[in-house]
């Protein structure tokens, strides 16, 4: 049975709500960009029609069109007609109320403030009603860990210092490192001489999308960049952290293509139990390294068993490990088996370009270097969607067989990687790789000169 709290008035300031409104209709510009520079958010307004000024001014400014008290008391009136709210008397009542726009930060600081207050007490009063003799311990936790995400953001101080001057001195230290020689660690190698040269690699915040045909080494490729940036990190360097997400295959087979990688093992091997005398010493030490590995979370394994696999499940989970562990480096494997919800109007194309977008946004907000591996067509193209690419920052595909011209001369080989895209390097070229499947790993290739 649920239960509710005596009626009570929320904590509000009608003043600065007025004040805000009445900077907005003086100088619109400036209040709207000091809006969303402190990351003001109009549900913070207790007032409706004070809400709802706002929320038109800033749609008017998208839209190109003048903001003052004339357009907007229009603009208003157009909207809501049936309204009981005489919006220009309410814009009006608002421009006269101050003397003037400098007041306009303090008005924010004071509403936002109020609207902490508020949330909070609507959160526990919702609780409150909620909790009845036959809430469980689940139900209990859910509503209390997701219960209280508005009242966050509204206690939520804007960023202090000067970001671009940090940015800048990172840009610095950045090209510093390139005109000495070193390698920067912003830097992430693919693992491939000829790749890193051309690209100098990835960084985080990059997006890299690897498409191919069925058992065309994608996962394999994936793999490489990870144990290059993981295991193979030169010894004076801190092994960097990654998280793969394995739709389509167990836990324990992406180990097994591990140990095979790393200790140089055949997977026949593996499986039957039949050593050579060379792989069984290099067994438990091989399997020795990725345990270490594990236990101090650098490498992190999520497969069906452990996560639902839906859009939403792969954000939390990659959000939780970056703030707990940290992170660098994060693989979805494979994007065409994602889940979605199935309530969502969105078509399969549309469901998996909004992923990409999504993972892509993650990378900027979380500065991981993120991974997305899709199925190809037999024409190249992306299973399901053709537009997956437009969010990579790099773009790479496996194809069947390597070939160019080098002067006048044919290229050829049995694999290759092609860069389809590269936000700051050459595009359009192929790679020869040498591909053993026994061991789960690729190798640059030597091109054969026909």
């Amino acid at each position: 049975m649920k239960r509710t709290l005596p009626q009570q008035s929320y904590p509000h300031s009608e003043d600065s709500e007025k004040g805000l409104i009445g900077s907005l209709l003086q100088v619109p510009q400036k209040v709207l960009e000091l809006v969303a520079q402190k990351r003001f958010q109009p549900e913070w307004i207790y007032s409706e029609q004070y809400k709802n000024l706002l929320l038109l001014a800033q749609e008017m400014l998208k839209e190109g069109k003048p903001v003052d008290l004339i357009t907007i008391s229009q603009e208003a009136a157009d909207k809501w007609p049936e309204s009981e709210v005489n919006y220009a008397v309410a814009a009006t009542d608002c421009y006269s109320f101050v003397p003037t726009a400098g007041n306009a930060s303090y008005y924010m600081e004071k509403i936002q403030e109020k609207a902490a207050k508020r949330l909070a007490m609507q959160e526990c009063e919702r609780m409150y009603s909620e909790f009845g003799n036959g809430s469980s311990l689940q139900d209990v936790h859910d509503l209390i860990t997701g219960g209280f995400v508005k009242v966050k953001e509204a206690c939520a101080k804007p960023e202090v210092g000067n970001h671009d001057v940090d940015e800048l001195h990172g840009f610095l230290d950045e090209a510093e490192s390139a005109a000495t020689g070193k390698v920067s660690e912003c830097i992430i190698p693919f693992g491939f001489p000829t790749l890193d040269e051309e690209t100098q690699g990835a960084r985080k915040g990059e997006l890299l999308v690897i498409h191919g045909l069925t058992s065309s080494f994608k996962s394999i490729l994936a793999q490489t960049i990870v144990t290059t940036n993981v295991f193979r990190r030169p010894v004076d360097k801190e092994p960097r952290k990654a998280l793969i997400f394995t739709l389509e295959m167990p836990h324990q087979q992406y180990v097994r293509r591990l140990v095979a990688d790393l200790g140089s093992i055949n997977l026949k091997s593996i499986k039957t139990g039949q050593y050579t005398k060379y792989e069984h010493q290099n067994f438990m030490r091989t399997f020795n390294d990725i345990e270490k590995v594990m236990k101090s979370r650098h490498l992190s394994i999520v497969d069906m068993k452990r996560c639902s696999m839906t859009e939403s499940a792969i954000e939390a989970r990659i959000r939780t490990f970056k703030k707990n562990h940290g992170l660098d480096i994060c693989v979805v494997d494979l994007l065409n088996l994602m889940r979605f919800n199935s309530k969502s109007e969105k078509n399969r194309a549309q469901e998996l370009e909004g992923a990409a977008a999504r993972f892509k946004l993650l990378a900027l907000e979380l500065e991981i270097f993120m991974i997305v591996i899709a199925q190809s067509k037999d024409d190249g193209t992306i299973f399901d969607s053709k537009q997956v690419a437009s969010s990579a920052d790099i773009v790479l595909s496996m194809i069947p067989k390597f070939e160019t011209v080098s002067g006048h001369k044919k290229v050829c080989g049995t694999k290759g990687i092609y860069v389809d895209k590269a936000r700051e390097a050459r595009r359009g070229w192929s790679m020869p790789v040498e591909t053993k499947g026994q061991f789960a790993r690729i190798e640059e290739g030597m091109p054969v000169v026909e």
